[in-house]
């Protein structure tokens, strides 16, 4: 399967199965790309993003299909457990408030995550943060790939022992 990256802003998204290169994707479809990613937040309807792009649902489902190789719908699911992985990696938001910044409630959220990725929110993090302590890796909501620093006040050195 082959992919192809379509630059939208400080976003990146990921088209899967399609043939066409990134710069050559229709800005109709980028548009609506950007657009779904700023408003990751809420819901978003097809008939919303169709009257964004200016074009009938029914030809803008195609014309997004056609050149991202999914359908809007589920571009917008793949990019918001993106995200939602994303935070749940780089901050300590609860699960319900991952949600909502990715526009689901919280039992969607977890049905989704685990299908996408095999792992509801909560285990996932769980064994991103192990990972992250091993490598000696913190990751925070504004740098993902901050380096682990000792907090003052706190010895590495074992405890001395009494004789």
């Amino acid at each position: 399967m082959s992919t192809s990256t379509l630059d939208i802003g400080k976003h990146s998204a990921i088209f899967p199965g399609n043939s066409i290169p990134a710069r050559q994707i229709d800005p109709i479809v980028r548009q609506a790309a950007g657009f779904m990613n700023r408003n990751l937040h809420r819901k978003l309807l097809l008939d919303e993003l169709a009257r964004e792009t200016s074009l009938s649902s029914p030809y803008f489902s195609h014309l997004f299909k056609s050149q991202a190789g999914v359908s809007p719908g589920r571009y917008l699911k793949s990019i918001r457990l993106q995200r939602a992985k994303n935070l749940l990696e780089g901050t300590t938001l609860s699960v319900k408030e991952v949600a909502a910044r990715v526009g689901l409630d919280p039992s969607g959220l977890i049905r989704c995550f685990k299908e996408a990725y095999g792992l509801t929110p909560r285990r996932y993090r769980l064994q991103h943060r192990f990972s992250g302590l091993e490598s000696g890796l913190v990751s925070g909501e504004n740098s993902p790939e901050a380096t682990w620093t000792q907090p003052a006040g706190v010895s590495t050195e074992a405890p001395a022992t009494q004789n």
